[in-house]
């Protein structure tokens, strides 16, 4: 896979045993874990985004912004690694600072 266990655990998605895993599914599977991980905190999400993203994450809209993180050129770089045969498999839960730490 080529991903440090780190980043393999911010980046793990929850996938059903009968789901294939492609990078269109991932992509969107790690965007609905980003959003909820957003919206369930929307201060830690600002202050994670502006550490992340600096100015740029006030000028877009709350709803935009896991679309923003997985789209990032950081994201593309780390995502260049994986093997889409393997899963990224599902690890324990973690805070959205704790994933964005991992990009930055």
């Amino acid at each position: 896979m080529g991903l440090e266990p780190g980043m393999q655990q911010a980046l793990s998605v929850q996938i059903s045993p009968t789901q294939t895993m492609t990078q269109e599914t991932y992509l969107a599977l790690l965007t609905e874990k980003l959003d909820r991980l957003i919206q369930a905190d929307p201060k830690e999400a600002r202050w994670a985004m502006d550490s992340l993203f600096g100015e740029m994450a006030t000028y877009h809209n709350l709803e935009h912004w896991a679309v923003q993180i997985v789209r990032s050129d950081r994201m593309m770089a780390i995502l260049s690694n994986v093997d889409w045969e393997q899963s990224l498999g599902t690890g324990e839960q973690q805070s959205l600072a704790e994933i964005l730490e991992q990009l930055a």
